[in-house]
Parts: C-alpha cells; structure tokens; sequence
C-alpha cells in the first residue's frame, strides 16, 4: 500500500514565518515566536487537510556545502540570521519532536538535496509525495508521483506545482528547470546566471534547445545576436550556474519511510511544549486534529469516560441534584442565554456539575435528531426556580466562566446569587493578560488536556460545566504560585458583582436635550463649512483626505512633507502644523471635532438607550486591557470628551434615573503621579504632595530654579508635560513637538529635570533593568506585566517595552487602588 508523503524544507518555512510575523509574537518570558508559531501553524494545516501517512523534516546546517566550497560567493549576499530567529531553531525542532515527525540534516548538503533523495526515494516505490518548500529550486523535483507545495508570500499564500503548473508558469518542464535558473540566475542563492537573460528569454532558449549543455553547443543557432554574444562571453558561468542549481539526489542517507510514519503521539508532552510556548489556539486546533487523525475516543477525550451526564427530566431528579450540592458545597455552573444587551439576556439552558465527572443538565430546546424525544426535561423556568436557593445560599460556592455575565443573566431570572467564588476567565486573564480573551475552550484544553466540543449542546454545556469545576483547583494554584491569589481574591473577584450592578443600574440620559444639541452643532457645522469653503476658494469634500491635500497642498501651496502613494497625509498633527501659516487649518480642525462630536456621542447615544429600562446599559469589560484597568465598550461611556466646551456640554446629557436623585463624583487627584513619588521616593515629590501643592507648579519651582510667585504659566505647563510625559517614556523630540519648542531646548528641559529630579531618573533605569532581567513587572498588589519587547534586537520595540515597563506598574497600580475603592464604596452604598 503506497504511502502518501509530505517532506518539509524546515529552514525555508521557518525563515518565511520569521519574516512574515510580527516580531512581538513572544512569550510572556520574552522568547520571540513568530517562526516557531508560523511553522507550527502550516505544519497543523498540512496535518489537517493532507492527512499524510508520513512527514518528514529536513535543516540546513551550518557547515558550508559543496556548494560553498565551488564558488565562494554562494548565498554570501544573505545576512546574518538574526538572534531572535535563530533562538528559535531548537524550539522548532522540538515541536517537531513531540509530533514524533523525524528530522533530517547533514554536514555537506543543504536541505533541499535531503529532500531531493527523500522524493526520489519514496518516488522510486511509487509512493505520493508533496515537497513544502519557500525556494522554486524544488520545481525540479516534480513527477508523476511528485507535486511542490511552495508560498508565494508569507506563509499564508499557498500554490501547489504539479508538471503542468510548471510549465504554465515557467513555460519549461521540471526536467529542464534547473537549466533555466543557470540562464536567468536566481538571486536568492546567488547563483549568477547569465547577464541580460531574464525569465522569458530563458524559458525561451531552454524550450528551444532543451539544456544548458546544448545550447552551449549550439550556440550559432541562437537568433538573437546579443543573446548569442552574452552567452559566449558568460557560458562558464552558465556551467557554472546549473552545478549550483541542481539538486543532489544521492545525499547518503538512509530511510524507511514505513518506519516514519505518523503515530500516535503524547500529548502531556504536546501539552507542556505548546503551553511553554502560549501556543493556546494552536493546542487546541492540534488537539481536535489528533482526535480526527487517529479516529480513537480515547485519545484526544471529549472529557473522561467516566463522566456522568443527567438530564433534570423530574422533580425527583432535581431532589437528587439537591443532596449532591449539599454535601458538596460547590457547585460549577455553565448557562446559554439568549439577548446581547445586559437587562435583555434570558437562560435557556444550564448545566451544574456537583463533582469533576457528574453533571445535571436542562436544555430547554433541543432538535429532535440531536436530542431524542424520550428524553424529557423540566421547562428551564421550574429548574432555576428550584435551583434559586442553591445558587442564592452564600455557603456553596460557585465557579463560573464570565461570572459578570452569568449573573446578569440570573438577575434577569430574579436570581440574586451569592458566593460566586471563582472566575477561570479572571484567573486566566491575570496570569497571563496579555492575551486578547480566555475562551473556556483553550483553558480546558492548556491545563486539562480536554476538548469541549461536543456534538450536541447538550454535551457541550455539561462538558463546560465540568471543565469550570476542574479548572478551579489548577488555576487557584497557579494564582497561588505566583502571587496573584489575594489579588484575586480581594480586588477582582469582589468587583465582578460590582461591575454587574453598575452595567444592570445602567445610566439616564436625556434626549431632548441631546437632539436640541444636535441641531445647535449641525447650524456650527454649515457655518464652518461655509468659511472653509471661502477660504479655499471652492466647494470641496471636506471628509476626503484626497480633496482637502489637493486644496491645501496642491492649490493654496501650504508647506507638506514628501506626497506618498496614497497622496498628501493631512492627520490632525500635519493640521495643527499649519495653524500658523493659514487660517483653514484651524477651521478644519473645528469642523473635525464637531463633526465626530456630533456623529460618535450627541446622535449615536440616544439609539443605543435600552427601551425595556429607557437608560444606557455599556459593558464594563474586566479582562481586556494588559495593566489592570477596565474599559468599557457598547458604547464607550470611559472616553466621553470633556477639555472641549462641547464635550462638557455632551457630558450634562447624563442624568440620574430618577428624579430628585443627584450624581456623586469620586476620584484621586494626580493617582499615578503620587505613585511615582512613592515608587521613586523623591523627596521633592514626597514634599510637594504632603504640602498639597500644585505638583506641576512645584516640578516647575525645581527645574526652573524659582520661587511659587515666579512661575509662569508657560513654566507650568512644560512641568506638566513632562511629569505626564516621564510616566509614558517621552522622548525630547516627543516634548519639542508637544509643546511646539524646538528640540534642544526640549532636550535641556528634560536633562533639568532629571538633575533636579535624580530619584525619578534612578527609579527609571532601575526598573527597566528589573524588568529586563525577570521579563515582567509588577504593581504594587503584585499584578504583573510581562514585557517580551524588552528582549528584542529591534531597538524601536526594544524602546517600547523601556515605555512599558516604567509606565505599567504605575498605571496599573492606579487600576488596582481604582478597584479596591470601587469595592469598599459598593459596601458602603450597599
């Protein structure tokens, strides 16, 4: 029985994943990913759509090659292979190890002649094989039983050659193609070619004379006289040329491809390797694959054989469920809802898992092919109505994924639940935060080894439920392991009910008065763009970037930098430029925050009021950004404007539900600024801050050499921009452009303030040297933050992580005391 057989060029795959993603792809330690995740991530496709029976790998080696030792101008052009790619070799090689995909390499061959034995080999016995490959020369490899997988760009750009594709694109056969890479030459490996033949007059001559060997012999056959005298002059280095380009076939090694094939693999192995690497979607992906591939239940398990799923089909079955919960004083819970909006979302189903393999399930609607009709259930009403004391008791805990959003859920059922004691979406999230989100199905399988994916929703939900229950104990100690648990224990797990009340609360606002605005900036509007149109002497589209370059730049001919391909950049930082040299300038930027004023705040917000509650109702997300703060989205109610008069104007539209009732704002004055003082221990700060005194002025008092009574507003306002530009790692020429100065004396100011401020500086260095060497941060409730760009060769993303690492445990820290007085204050109202 042939075989079908997939041989990989290692090297050239794991140099286009290298190149083709972001060198930020790293793991929370720092080590850069992206070739080891680009590779990994085409081997799981390959695996997936080509079902192969057997995979093999072949490396280059650092050794020169035959190659090298003939003409010592051999791929010299390359550059060096950078650090961040080459620590990333043996992390290939054992992913590679853990799939029990057997690599090959040797000294004195490069990896295409390996494969090129490989496929001659295995075409010899008939077998069918695909060369993956990034380099062309492997076209000369292509049979019968033979076809080239190669990218064009990236990794992600996929073509398949078999002979006809060849010479479709090529207009020569496989057999000829390294005659024509000795004519045109192939800059990649620099291999010279013949000068002034290019592809189509390469194709052209091979298709004539068939081979390099006869056209050389041949040479007053050739038409074209400047052909013929470019090959006369250069025909060694034609001879030259096609030594290089062909593949050596009979590399000395031995295979037995029987011997290689795919097995069964480890996957606590695959596990521990893919969870070093944060490869989360990838694990899983790979897991579901294994599960396919082998066919076997018992190898990649939905969940264990052992699991005991009930439907809650009686009273009596809920009686049941009642005692387990009772002995157990923990139960996990997993709900489907239906509405997006947080006062519309209705249970449909639950599943509560009493035990780590006993789960009771109610699906309200099932289909009947996936769920037979025998198998009844109580209406979902009757089952959360028996289960509210349960859920309301304080003395059983429940876990949970989105807990928030669960009890939002069970609110709207007239379930007040209580003891909601573990979060695995919070607890992942703090562990690692800066991952995008935490779906329940990649923590199952990082740190169970399971799949949820079930076939029926019924399995499904129970397979969460159980998963929930078993992540509790490896997350709390993970937590535990490092450092986190009281975090999570006293600050983010006590906010959980706090958010939800605050998004169920929901906030008023008042229409009319908005519609009445709307109307007042839309005449503001018209009369801006009236004047705009006077100045620039036309009617234009003032929302067209195109239009409004070509007005400024092409017929009023104010200043600009360089016209790309797209056409002049006219951003608000080219505009504010040009306040000075022209009055348009000015206006466009009034048109512009009115209009996004108008568009994104004073006409969309009263279409996003819930009509059930009459109030906005936004989502205040706890798990999204990397330093602890909240965001808020649906809308955005975080970023409401309010330096411009409009903006404040916009804010007065939000209004207390009910009547009578007033607003009580609270907040911390300079919180990250007092957080430096602290971290710095800079006695100027310190003093200024127990003074009460304006910080900004007193900053300016010391840099300045002044007395209270002398500092200007000027002086102010440069000490403000720096104390907030030290927090987010300002540069000079940041401070020049900011405060429109030039960069000299921004670079002085900033030297003044560091000499007058040395404790700031010293604070700086300090923790990003810390930084550097532990590859994280932390706030002051031990929140950390890891920074993988401080390990980069890349000095603009090494800059950046600099940035992180000074201005994370500051603002995460402000988050983390934000949250601990939004949980005190909710007592305190409660």
């Amino acid at each position: 029985m042939k075989n079908k057989i997939i041989l990989i060029d290692a090297n050239s795959l794991v140099y286009r994943a290298f190149f083709a993603l972001p060198k930020t792809l790293a793991t929370s330690s720092g080590q850069v990913t992206n070739a080891v995740y680009g590779f990994t991530s085409m081997l799981i496709k390959l695996l997936k759509e080509e079902k192969p029976d057997v995979v093999i790998a072949a490396f280059d080696r650092a050794a020169p090659t035959f190659r090298h030792e003939t003409f010592e101008q051999y791929k010299a052009h390359r550059e060096p292979t950078p650090n961040e790619l080459i620590s990333q070799f043996p992390l290939v090689k054992e992913v590679l190890s853990v799939l029990n995909i057997p690599v090959f390499e040797m000294d004195g061959f490069e990896a295409d002649d390996i494969l090129a034995t490989l496929a001659s080999e295995a075409e010899a016995e008939r077998d069918d094989v695909i060369v993956v490959t990034g380099d062309k020369d492997a076209f000369q490899l292509v049979d019968d039983h033979i076809k080239v997988m190669t990218t064009k760009k990236g990794i992600s750009d996929i073509v398949i050659y078999d002979r006809e594709k060849v010479r479709e694109r090529y207009g020569v056969t496989p057999e000829q193609f390294a005659d024509y890479l000795a004519l045109k030459g192939d800059t990649s490996d620099n291999i010279p070619g013949v000068p002034g033949v290019g592809e189509k007059t390469a194709a052209k001559l091979i298709q004539q004379f068939g081979s390099i060997e006869n056209l050389l012999k041949n040479l007053d056959a050739v038409e074209n006289k400047r052909w013929r005298e470019m090959l006369s002059e250069h025909a060694s280095e034609a001879e030259l040329s096609k030594m290089l380009a062909v593949l050596d076939r009979e590399v000395p090694i031995d295979v037995d491809f029987d011997e290689c094939k795919l097995d069964g693999w480890d996957e606590e192995k695959i596990r521990a390797l893919f969870s070093k690497l944060e490869f989360f979607t990838l694990l899983d992906r790979l897991l579901s694959q294994n599960k396919q591939r082998t066919h076997k239940a018992d190898d990649v398990q939905t969940l264990d054989t052992a699991l005991e799923i009930i439907d809650i089909a009686s009273e009596e079955i809920f009686a049941q469920l009642a005692s387990d919960i009772e002995a157990g004083h923990h139960i996990a819970v997993a709900i489907i809802s239906t509405g997006v909006n947080t006062v519309d979302r209705q249970i449909t189903s639950v599943a509560l898992a009493t035990g780590d393999s006993k789960i009771y399930t109610c699906i309200q609607e099932i289909s009947g092919e996936l769920f037979p009709q025998e198998h009844t259930v109580l209406p979902i009403d009757r089952v959360l109505s028996l289960a509210k004391p349960y859920l309301e008791s304080k003395s059983i805990n429940k876990t949970g994924h989105d807990l928030k959003r669960m009890m939002l859920a069970l609110w709207n059922a007239n379930i007040k639940p209580q003891a909601l004691d573990f979060d695995t979406m919070i607890a992942a999230y703090l562990l690692n935060p800066e991952r995008s989100d935490y779906p329940i199905d990649e923590l199952a399988a990082i740190n169970l080894g399971i799949s949820v994916a079930a076939d029926t929703e019924r399995e499904r939900l129970a397979n969460e439920a159980i998963a929930n229950f078993r992540l509790k104990p490896r997350l709390k100690e993970q937590l535990v392991e490092k450092d986190l648990f009281k975090l999570f224990e006293e600050v983010e797990m006590p906010l959980v009910p706090v958010l939800a009340r605050m998004e169920h609360e929901g906030v008023g606002l008042d229409t009319d008065y908005l519609e009445d605005l709307s109307k007042e900036v839309e005449i503001f509007l018209e009369n801006i763009e009236s004047e705009i149109y006077s100045l620039a002497g036309r009617q234009f589209n003032i929302n067209s970037p195109q239009q409004l370059g070509f007005i400024l730049f092409d017929k009023l001919g104010l200043p600009t930098a360089k016209k790309t391909k797209t056409g002049y950049s006219t951003d608000a930082n080219v505009l504010h430029k040009l306040v000075t040299v022209h009055p348009i300038a000015e206006k466009i930027i009034a048109y512009r925050e009115l209009a996004k004023l108008k568009s994104t705040y004073i006409d969309a917000l009263p279409k996003l009021i819930n009509p059930k509650t009459g109030k906005l109702h936004t989502s205040f997300n706890q798990t999204v950004t990397t330093t602890g703060r909240l965001s808020s989205s649906n809308p955005n109610l975080q970023n409401i404007p309010v330096r411009t008069e409009l903006g404040q104007r916009i804010r007065e539209a939000f209004i207390p539900s009910n009547p009578g009732d007033i607003f009580m704002a609270a907040d911390y004055s300079q919180i990250e600024l007092r957080l430096l003082a602290h971290y710095s221990e800079e006695e100027a700060l310190l003093e200024a801050f127990e003074a009460d005194m304006d910080i900004h002025e007193a900053t300016a008092m010391q840099v300045f050499g002044v007395l209270p009574e002398q500092v200007t507003s000027q002086m102010r306002r440069m000490a403000k921009v720096v104390n907030f530009g030290v927090l987010y790692g300002m540069s000079p020429f940041g401070l020049a452009d900011r405060l429109d100065i030039p960069l000299a004396d921004a670079r002085n100011f900033i030297n003044r303030y560091f000499k007058r401020l040395p404790k700031v500086e010293e604070f700086i260095k300090k923790t990003i040297e810390e930084a550097t060497k532990k590859g994280y941060v932390e706030t002051l409730l031990g929140r950390r933050r890891y920074i993988p760009e401080l390990k980069s060769g890349n000095t603009k993303i090494r800059s950046l992580g600099e940035r992180f690492a000074v201005n994370a445990p500051l603002q995460g820290s402000a988050a983390d005391i934000i949250k601990v007085a939004m949980v005190r204050i909710d007592k305190q109202i409660e």
